[in-house]
């Protein structure tokens, strides 16, 4: 990866285990540092000629920018991570998984440290009196974590009264859970003129369809959810996810059972559920992002 107006290529993917390096080919110093992702990652300031690497070993999406150049958006990146080579990405057979449990059994997928779907959290950087990003959508349950890089004091002050960070000194950080869907504007109680805004995304109603009967079944990823976000089929169905949206996404079930790999735009997954049980999902890149599919036994 390459630093000069901007980092090149912007968008890497990469399989689990690789090393990254980025490169300050500029004449000004940079810092490269995540904003999101499974594990976070940070350059520290790279003088000109200096490199910097990193190795990602675990799955998913890391969104990262450049500290020093966080106003300009040629310097905000993303590194993908897909599977280590030789892992498979072929799904397991669904009877393999989807046996039906004993009547006493607990109905609940087993919990999957690295890859459960979980609430996850965003990063808002307070620098230069400016909030950054000063516009960010989050989804319900989610949190916000506000860092002061000033060396002068500030808030994270809500204009409803739903949150207040009391004064922040340099490097001081807060965080604050959305729990309600809606348009949360904000200040900074001592310098006004810093604004930014939270929106609160609510999440989609499941919309199981009447269970299907063999044949094949559409799932469409779109606006950063699954379309409908539970589907009843017979055992012999096939389901097809599409990706309609406009970034990357996975098909990932939390037991194994399944497991797209990135999908870029356009691209297609099927899977046919030769047994019942139910089989929830989500992506990998977007662990907000969780579904299910219900499959029933035709002889009842």
């Amino acid at each position: 990866m390459i630093i000069r107006d901007g980092v090149e290529p912007a968008s890497l993917e990469v399989a689990a285990g690789d090393i990254v390096t980025w490169r300050n080919e500029d004449d000004e110093r940079h810092r490269i540092r995540s904003r999101d992702g499974p594990v976070e990652f940070d350059s520290g300031d790279l003088e000109p000629g200096d490199a910097f690497s990193y190795t990602f070993e675990v799955e998913g999406g890391y969104p990262y920018l450049d500290e020093r150049d966080d106003e300009a958006s040629s310097y905000f990146g993303t590194v993908v991570v897909g599977p280590a080579p030789g892992a498979s990405t072929e799904p397991a057979p669904a009877s393999a998984s989807a046996a039906p449990l004993p009547a006493t059994a607990s109905t609940e997928l087993p919990a999957i440290a690295s890859a459960q779907p979980q609430a996850s959290s965003s990063r808002v950087d307070i620098s230069d009196r400016t909030f950054v990003p000063a516009d960010i959508t989050v989804s319900v349950g989610d949190s916000v974590e506000w860092t002061n890089l000033d060396d002068e004091g500030h808030t994270v002050t809500a204009t409803e009264g739903a949150f207040e960070s009391g004064l922040m000194a340099g490097g001081v950080t807060f965080s604050e859970v959305f729990d309600t869907p809606g348009t949360f504007d904000y200040v900074c109680a001592i310098h006004p003129e810093m604004r930014g805004t939270v929106t609160v995304a609510a999440p989609p109603d499941p919309v199981a369809s009447d269970p299907a009967v063999g044949g094949d079944v559409p799932v469409s990823i779109v606006d950063m959810v699954y379309a409908p976000a539970t589907v009843e089929v017979t055992a012999g169905t096939t389901v097809r996810w599409t990706n309609d949206d406009s970034v990357i996404h996975t098909v990932t079930a939390r037991d194994g059972s399944l497991n797209s790999g990135i999908m870029q735009t356009g691209a297609e997954f099927s899977l046919t559920f030769d047994e019942a049980g139910t089989f929830d999902y989500f992506c990998a890149v977007h662990p907000s992002m969780t579904a299910r599919v219900v499959v029933t036994d035709p002889g009842g």
